[in-house]
């Protein structure tokens, strides 16, 4: 899981999304694994309004089984 959330963290930077560890949230399943992303992001409108702006990211994919037990 610590692979796939540096994977996640690389991928993250190099698109300047600003998250950091903590906004990662993995629950590994039996035949799955979910992955919630939730940061938030001030947008800067003409230099005169600025409003934050929620993101929430969810995604889940199935385990790849290897040996009768899944990875």
């Amino acid at each position: 899981d610590e692979s796939l959330r540096k994977r996640i963290l690389t991928k993250a930077a190099a698109w300047g999304i600003p998250i950091t560890a903590e906004d990662i949230v993995m629950e590994r399943r039996r035949t799955a694994i979910a992955v919630r992303v939730k940061y938030k992001e001030t947008v800067d409108f003409f230099g005169k309004y600025s409003k934050d702006i929620d993101f929430s990211i969810f995604t889940e994919a199935p385990l790849k089984e290897s040996e009768g037990t899944f990875q």
